[in-house]
């Protein structure tokens, strides 16, 4: 049986003001269709024909019916709204096909100084520590400083972008992903402006989400902005700067330089977040939604920031044994105590032992990170790695002939002491 052909995208977006990109290919927002994508191979020779994944489906749903079944197919999940023109949500986001979010605020409009920001790694991080987050209210602020130098900057006179990648909603503009990373940003404004002691601080956000000509390294959200967000005015580029984390740098997610190279590709000036922010707070790596105010809370604390120091298995690995000693209602004495327990592997043994006889890991030391509480065990004397008692006074020196030298010097002192005792007592008889 030949192959179905597959769909051909069409070019069906309406033509709407001078924000509609040029020569823009139609995206399907869920993806290719099931439907269009799917196809019967042909049977080998000799072989009985295959039917139809769609024959069979119903072969089966016939049958389990003939014996009782229910007979009811699985409802078909339902497709994202294929966005096709420019739309603007409730919310005040804007959804622009084929492949950009942003969310105009004319407060953050005008300016000739423009301090830009990456989002995620610069900004904000992932509170709790899992690779990618779990939900919209899974950030935190890069560290304490960022809503201080924002406000700071705000004062200054610079209006504030944000220009991101957010490849993971592709062309859903409409969908899941899509509504999540959308609330994320929201809610780290909220936080930025809550209370009243502060003026609010307006910040312009753009997403790419596609490789296409939007996408970082490329300037075109840049330049999308200025031409049709910035009230006609060309900014200053020597007062201007671009700060994010992927600086081709070896800690930088596959040594990635789409930051650094965005920022020249502007002209401006470039910044880390660390050089605007200081260090990340790794400290806060954990969501503070799930820490343990149990027997075993600094313990648990520890995994969680040696979580946040790695990344993929290792980082889920780490955060579900914190989440297992979270769990534990008795303090623990012993490894021994979680080795029967699923998911708490050798490594994580040797490591809550590590724990239980110094206090921390040496993982976090080395990273510069206080583990846990301090207090998980005695210290360990590194030569027998068996815990040391509280120390006792010593002599200055352990060497066996200081020892015959001070020893000596205590009977010459103690000589000296009764011989003169002897001499009054005679002097007295006399």
């Amino acid at each position: 049986m030949a192959p179905r052909k597959k769909r051909a995208a069409s070019d069906d977006f309406d033509s709407v003001s001078d924000f509609e990109p040029e020569a823009s290919p139609d995206v399907s927002e869920a993806g290719s269709d099931p439907g269009s994508s799917d196809y019967d191979e042909a049977p080998k020779r000799g072989a009985p024909k295959r039917k139809a994944p769609a024959k069979k489906a119903n072969a089966a749903n016939a049958s389990d019916g003939a014996a009782g079944g229910s007979g009811k197919k699985k409802p078909a999940a339902q497709k994202p709204v294929k966005i096709t023109a420019v739309t603007t949500l409730p919310d005040g986001w804007t959804l622009h096909p084929p492949s950009l979010l942003y969310k105009l605020d004319e407060a953050a409009q005008g300016g000739t100084k423009i301090a830009c920001f990456d989002l995620d790694g610069t900004l904000i991080a992932v509170r709790s520590g899992s690779q990618f987050p779990r939900d919209a209210d899974d950030w935190k602020f890069f560290n304490k400083e960022v809503p201080t130098k924002l406000r700071q900057l705000a004062a200054e006179g610079y209006q504030i972008w944000v220009c991101s990648n957010q490849n993971g909603v592709k062309g859903a503009l409409a969908g899941k992903m899509s509504e999540k990373v959308r609330r994320r940003f929201d809610n780290m404004m909220a936080a930025l402006n809550s209370g009243d002691q502060h003026a609010p601080v307006h910040i312009q956000p753009i997403m790419a989400t596609q490789q296409d000509v939007y996408r970082k390294p490329e300037r075109n959200m840049w330049d999308f902005l200025v031409e049709h967000a910035n009230k006609g005015v060309q900014p200053d580029l020597s007062q201007c700067f671009y700060c994010g984390d992927m600086a081709g740098r070896e800690a930088d997610h596959s040594q990635s330089k789409s930051d650094l190279q965005f920022a020249q590709a502007v002209g401006i000036d470039f910044f880390t977040p660390e050089d605007k922010f200081g260090e990340a707070d790794l400290t806060a790596g954990a969501d503070p939604s799930v820490l343990s105010t149990g027997p075993n809370a600094g313990m648990a604390q520890a995994f969680r920031q040696l979580a946040a120091l790695n990344e993929g298995f290792k980082r889920n690995a780490f955060n579900n044994v914190a989440t297992v000693i979270d769990a534990f209602e008795d303090k623990i004495k012993s490894a021994k105590d979680l080795q029967a327990i699923k998911g708490v592997g050798k490594s994580s043994l040797a490591k809550i032992t590590e724990f239980l006889e110094t206090g921390t890991l040496a993982a976090l030391t080395e990273a510069g990170v206080t583990g846990g509480d301090g207090g998980g065990g005695a210290p360990v004397d590194k030569a027998g790695e068996l815990p040391t008692q509280s120390p006792q006074p010593q002599l200055p020196s352990q060497s066996p002939s200081m020892s015959y030298v001070l020893a000596a010097a205590g009977f010459v002192g103690l000589a000296e002491v009764l011989h003169k005792a002897a001499t009054q007592s005679q002097a007295r008889k006399a």
